[in-house]
């Protein structure tokens, strides 16, 4: 399965699914502590233990 967008292969048609989120520019999901935005919520909370330390 590859990214129409940019190329990029993934094994698995769901691992594309995602991937296809990053060219989107709509970031629904957003830092509280620092307002940077994710199109999905495992990379937010992910990101949010940078600030935490978790």
């Amino acid at each position: 399965h590859s990214c129409e967008l940019c190329g990029k292969g993934f094994r698995l048609q769901r691992m594309l699914n995602r991937h296809i989120k990053c060219h989107s520019q709509v970031k629904r999901h957003l830092c509280t502590f620092c307002g940077k935005g994710f199109n999905d919520t495992f990379d937010l909370k992910r990101h949010v233990r940078t600030h935490t330390g978790e």
